[in-house]
């Protein structure tokens, strides 16, 4: 894996008009990569130890708080279940048991409702959209605003034009 994401950087780098640094299209592909390849990856079924059967509480738990203490930060799978002390593929296991969702969604709906509050915010009502977005992780609006719709049911813009009128 480390292999195939120095070669993907190498490759990013030397692509012309690209700046390597400050960029989110490697982080975004390293995870669609671990993603694709740990779902791909066979389950194996091991009895869980009498003893360790309340620890899924305590590392899911660990993994919530490391993401909302990170939420506004670029976040990958490992670092998630290296904090909850878990691998990547017991991480997404236990996690969608726990909470009904994947990591990554949990991550993008919660993004999703702080754009939101901040979208109700009187401190935004002068400020863009993806000024808005930016700060949450949103670096491509048109994902961001399909997104966001598919959440709340209309679009970002007509969310902040209600709450300009409300004021």
């Amino acid at each position: 894996m480390q292999a195939l994401f120095c070669t993907l950087r190498q490759i990013y780098a030397q692509s012309p008009g690209v700046h390597p640094h400050g960029d989110l299209i490697i982080p975004l592909i390293r995870e669609i990569f671990s993603y694709q390849l740990l779902s791909a990856w066979p389950k194996r079924d091991t009895p869980v130890p009498h003893a360790t059967r309340d620890a899924p509480a305590r590392t899911v738990r660990a993994a919530l708080d490391y993401i909302e203490a990170h939420l506004s930060a670029p976040l990958t799978l490992a670092d998630i279940a290296a904090a909850a002390g878990l691998s990547v593929r017991s991480l997404q296991d236990k996690f969608r048991q726990a909470v009904g969702q994947t990591p990554v969604q949990y991550i993008i709906d919660s993004r999703l409702r702080r754009v939101h509050q901040d979208l109700l915010s009187d401190n935004n009502a002068m400020h863009s959209i993806a000024e808005i977005a930016v700060p949450w992780v949103f670096v491509h609006m048109s994902d961001f605003g399909q997104r966001y719709r598919r959440l709340y049911g209309r679009a970002p813009s007509e969310t902040q034009r209600d709450a300009d009128r409300r004021t």
